[in-house]
């Protein structure tokens, strides 16, 4: 009987993959747009690629600052949480309450931050069953949530107290005590992150930091030469967004090619994207036998984070009747290759996966290395 391995990983290979399928990471499709604003202005928008000017998207939003899109909304606050559809119809005030200065949303409630008060507080998507202090931070001096950002289940937050808070928390959306993972020399203005780095700008030195999710591993300055009074970031498809009064900077998330005056700015107090995010596939398992005999048949099997059809290859061959295997329809997005090897020796396997939504970057990657042997018995 052949052993196995199981192994559970997590690879996110968007180098390999753009290079091997040629893929434009930060490339604007027609439906995608920025989005700016300034504090007593309507949201203007312009397309995601540059071209074009600032057109003026709505015209009963009124106040606010700090931008966020989620779904088919336009959310904006100062004071209060109001909402309007993409389209610039159906303005509402989901939340009114002294000091709220920032929303972002899990798709299951909306969290509100403030600028003053050491508090976050949680509403349904409707504005209902609002809970004003949902998580207090009271014991934790100079930390305020007047800046948010939610990634994969946690809420990372700070800025706000007039833009001299130089603190950034987190907590979880289950709730909890919420917990300091980095105090600032700056002042910290908007936050964004793209599921591995936060990263956050300074509004007096106009300055943009990054560190780990965790809050380690800082860079103080991470990127310099943007001007002063920065207000808010956006991260997109690999690229950073950042506004100040009069211009959207833009700059790869590596930290390299800045464009400080990449387009006109709509205003400087909210910046926001819509349309559909490319995601890294990823690897989350593979199996694979120890010792897999020369001519009998065994299986490897690789799980992805998206569905897809999967080709697998032995030292860089593809092996027979297992080109483009559909994965499973529903989670988990498993595919199985049936294998015989015809030669013994070391055979390194590796898998390519081209998903289903074009979404989805596709994903070339090796599972390990194994060693066939010969078989014991004769025919």
């Amino acid at each position: 009987m052949q052993s196995k391995r199981v192994v559970s990983t997590m690879f996110a290979i968007f180098a390999t993959a753009s290079t091997l399928f040629n893929v434009p990471l930060a490339s604007a499709s027609s439906g995608e747009f920025i989005w700016t604003k300034n504090y007593s202005g309507e949201a203007v928008k312009r397309p995601l690629d540059g071209s074009g000017s600032n057109v003026t998207a709505t015209s009963t939003f009124g106040a606010g600052l700090a931008l966020y899109i989620y779904g088919d909304y336009l959310y904006t606050c100062y004071g209060k949480v109001r909402r309007v559809g993409l389209d610039g119809t159906g303005a509402t005030t989901l939340r009114t309450l002294s000091d709220i200065y920032s929303v972002v949303s899990d798709g299951t409630y909306l969290y509100y931050g403030f600028e003053n008060a050491q508090k976050i507080g949680r509403m349904n998507m409707d504005g209902s069953g609002a809970n004003d202090s949902w998580v207090t931070f009271a014991g934790i001096t100079g930390l305020n949530s007047g800046w948010m950002t939610i990634n994969n289940g946690t809420l990372y937050f700070g800025g706000g107290a007039n833009a001299t808070s130089q603190k950034i928390g987190s907590v979880s959306v289950s709730g909890g005590t919420p917990t300091l993972i980095y105090s600032d020399i700056n002042a910290i203005a908007g936050i964004a992150s793209d599921g591995t780095y936060l990263y956050w700008v300074h509004y007096s030195s106009g300055n943009l930091s990054r560190s780990l999710l965790d809050g380690s591993n800082v860079t103080i300055n991470f990127v310099t030469g943007l001007s002063s009074n920065v207000w808010d970031i956006e991260y997109w498809n690999s690229y950073l967004y950042i506004s100040n009064s009069n211009y959207v900077a833009r700059v790869k998330s590596d930290g390299t090619g800045l464009q400080a005056s990449w387009i006109l700015s709509g205003g400087d107090r909210g910046l926001a994207i819509s349309g559909t995010p490319v995601s890294a596939t990823t690897l989350a398992s593979y199996s694979l036998a120890e010792a897999p005999v020369k001519g009998v048949t065994s299986s490897v099997t690789a799980t992805f984070s998206a569905a897809g059809k999967v080709t697998f290859t032995a030292n860089g061959k593809k092996i027979p009747n297992c080109v483009k295997i559909n994965t499973n329809a529903t989670a988990p997005f498993t595919a199985t290759c049936n294998w015989k090897p015809a030669v013994q020796g070391s055979q390194r396997i590796a898998a390519t996966i081209a998903p289903t939504v074009t979404s989805n970057l596709p994903l070339s990657v090796t599972l390990g290395s194994t060693r066939v042997i010969a078989r014991k018995t004769t025919r």
